[in-house]
């Protein structure tokens, strides 16, 4: 099995410029350089599974964060990766706001297609 290691770099960073930490900050946190942090995040370099481990629990996300988009899934349409990608970023009270609103859009446009709005 392969990772992309761009998505992992990208989500690494993503995550930490969402706690605000520069690269030299989550570097020390974790115990690497600010050079491997970078080449990690840029692709250059290896993750580790340890490594992922220590910037999950540093940044409080769950390791499928990061490595949810490097795994190919099988027939998983454009769209449903960048709504998935979206989703996992929300609380599950916003996830709930979101299901909600989709079935409310989805009634909608049953109602709509039936003739009930007009």
């Amino acid at each position: 099995m392969e990772f992309d290691l761009i998505m992992i770099g990208k989500r690494i960073k993503e995550a930490r410029n969402n706690k605000n930490l520069t690269q030299a900050q989550l570097a020390e946190l974790i115990d690497v350089s600010t050079s491997y942090l970078g080449m990690m995040e840029r692709a250059l370099g290896h993750v580790s599974l340890e490594n992922i481990i220590k910037i999950s629990n540093v940044l409080g996300m769950p390791i499928a964060f990061f490595v949810q988009d490097s795994i190919a899934q099988p027939n998983e349409s454009d769209i449903d990766k960048q709504i998935n990608n979206e989703l996992s970023m929300l609380t599950d009270i916003q996830k709930g706001y979101i299901l909600q609103s989709i079935k409310t859009f989805r009634l909608f446009c049953k109602n709509l297609v039936n003739g009930i709005l007009k």
